[in-house]
């Protein structure tokens, strides 16, 4: 940081020389307005905490490098590594219950575990009979603009009565890489999606296999 001119005492007092008041009295008014301008310039660099915080501002000795200010789980101001925080807020799973037999998944759905809760009417036409899920693209909104993430993931389980299948958006070019069906199996059974690059999504869990082995 660059010293700021009035950090410097330019006529500092001599030891055992005589003070007179009218001297000493405007040289005290110039250090208190320099006193006030470094109080200001400080303050400009100070976390402003609320007036209900009673943790410890006290910071332990610790790399700082590419980390950020934060309050940990004590209540305590602490450190916490740039990669560290991102990591844990990607790693959070999103609970999501659908009730209806229709839903539409792009990359915007990352880390979201959707229960299908859809209620199988009494006496079900063919199209009632089934949930559909149309996979779109592993595209997420970061920041306003549409990003590919390879790494995405969603995840699904069958609390229905009704047959839960997964269908890729082939309007945009989706597929779904599976080693069976793209049908759930049966209630209860849960399924993952993992995004291998924009169009691409491999799906994971319980399914039908297309051959059944013995």
């Amino acid at each position: 940081m660059t010293a700021l001119t009035y950090w410097r005492d330019t006529s500092p007092f001599v030891m055992r020389t005589t003070i007179r008041a009218t001297p000493v009295n405007t040289k005290f008014g110039a250090l208190s307005a320099n006193l006030q301008q470094i109080t200001a310039q400080i303050n400009g660099f100070v976390v402003k905490l609320p007036e209900t915080f009673i943790g410890n501002t006290q910071i332990a000795a610790q790399s700082y490098t590419d980390k950020l200010v934060y309050i940990n789980k004590a209540g305590d101001m602490d450190l916490i590594a740039r990669g560290q925080l991102i990591g844990e807020a990607n790693t959070d799973v999103e609970m999501v219950n659908e009730l209806t037999n229709a839903l539409t998944v792009t990359g915007d759905n990352h880390s979201q575990f959707f229960s299908m809760d859809y209620v199988l009417p009494a006496s079900p036409t063919a199209a009632q009979s089934k949930i559909i899920v149309t996979v779109g693209k592993a595209l997420r909104t970061i920041d306003g603009d549409l990003v590919s993430v390879p790494g995405t993931i969603i995840f699904f389980t069958n609390n229905s009565d009704a047959e839960l299948w997964l269908a890729p958006d082939e309007v945009q070019g989706v597929t779904i890489e599976s080693p069976g069906t793209l049908r759930a199996y049966g209630k209860h059974s849960s399924l993952a999606l993992l995004s291998l690059s924009e169009t691409k999504w491999l799906l994971m869990g319980d399914m039908y296999l297309n051959d059944v082995v013995v």
